[in-house]
């Protein structure tokens, strides 16, 4: 959600346009947790302030995390 984004530990981007990729961190953490991509520019989320901001395509434990190597 785009308020976890301009919240005092959320980091936004600025000039990102919308369907570009990113990766969602945790605060504190060394390693992404999800990759999405941006269903709003960054200045929408910075004006706006609500709404769904990032369609996740892979997260941390999804199934793509326990494939086995080819």
């Amino acid at each position: 959600m785009a308020p976890g984004l301009t919240s005092e530990g959320g980091r936004l981007v600025q000039n990102l346009p919308i369907n570009a990729p990113v990766a969602v961190m945790a605060e504190g953490k060394k390693h992404a947790m999800a990759i999405g991509v941006l269903t709003m520019s960054s200045k929408e989320i910075k004006e706006e302030n609500k709404g769904q901001a990032i369609e996740v395509c892979q997260f941390l434990n999804d199934g793509l995390w326990f494939l086995k190597p080819v």
